[in-house]
């Protein structure tokens, strides 16, 4: 079965999320066989989360310090629905604070502070990347875990001739070996993935992502 075969559920914003859909089956639709393959890539695209700042920053320095990547495009406005502080700064503006304190310099650091979800992220960055080279082949990518499909997905759709490093961010709660622990209540881990199933789903189906086959039976609940 495709992605977008799948059901689209009727969740709610600021609502706890129940799937129809068992935990394994829900894994393997958001985190897939993703992995890092460990490539050096010149340029780095950094999507922002609000909640999770400290934690894409600090995955920013590590890499950029065994020598990852050159460039970074930090991603990231103030209007996205991560903003629940309704901070008036933008996610990018806060984490390059934290990355050049950490001795990255600043003449390597491109910021994108307009975009307010995952694909405004992408096609603002690579108007930046472009405009340096048009002909860019291969990228990293770092973002939070159980974000990093809908990302890779979005990449394959609309920029299919470009090879994406995905490097996760790790946050403690929405990783693929934690997610599932604890409540469902708004804005948990448990919470964030069957939200980001859903999505994965819905978009699928608009046609903004690049449908792929489950590798697992589908399991549902109902």
């Amino acid at each position: 079965m495709k992605l977008s075969e799948l059901e689209v559920e009727n969740l709610k914003i600021k609502e706890p999320a129940e799937s129809i859909y068992d935990d394994a089956f829900i894994t393997d639709v958001v985190y897939g066989n993703l992995s890092d393959d460990g490539n050096y890539n010149e340029w780095c695209i950094v999507f922002g989360n609000s909640n999770q700042i400290n934690e894409r920053a600090k995955t920013v320095i590590e890499k950029y310090k065994e020598g990852r990547f050159t460039k970074i495009v930090l991603c990231g406005g103030t209007a996205g629905i991560s903003n629940t502080d309704n901070s008036k700064e933008s996610e990018a503006s806060r984490m390059k604070k934290i990355i050049i304190n950490a001795g990255i310099p600043e003449t390597h650091i491109y910021m994108e502070e307009q975009s307010q979800n995952t694909f405004e992220n992408i096609d603002n960055a690579m108007k930046i990347i472009h405009r340096e080279n048009k002909n860019i082949e291969n990228l990293s990518i770092i973002t939070g875990e159980y974000h990093l499909m809908r990302c890779s997905l979005a990449f394959k759709k609309k920029y299919p001739n470009i090879t994406v490093t995905t490097i996760p961010s790790y946050d403690g709660y929405a990783d693929k070996n934690n997610w599932f622990i604890g409540s469902n209540e708004w804005n948990t881990g448990r919470c964030m993935v069957i939200w980001e199933r859903n999505l994965l789903t819905k978009y699928a189906k608009e046609n903004l992502l690049a449908d792929y086959e489950i590798s697992r039976e589908i399991v549902s609940k109902k």
